[in-house]
């Protein structure tokens, strides 16, 4: 079925090796997270 809709894929290079990918929104977010949990796992323990 054929409805006019089309569909375009693109593929995204590799990163090269010698250039480091280093995305600091990412980052921050991850070790946010990080900490985050262990917050959560601290206050859990101590209601014990």
């Amino acid at each position: 079925m054929y409805d006019g809709s089309i569909i375009i894929v693109t593929k995204e290079a590799p990163p090269k090796e010698n250039e480091s990918v280093f995305d600091i929104g990412k980052t921050v977010l991850d070790v946010f997270g990080i900490l985050a949990s262990a917050v959560t796992v601290w206050v859990l323990s101590k209601q014990l």
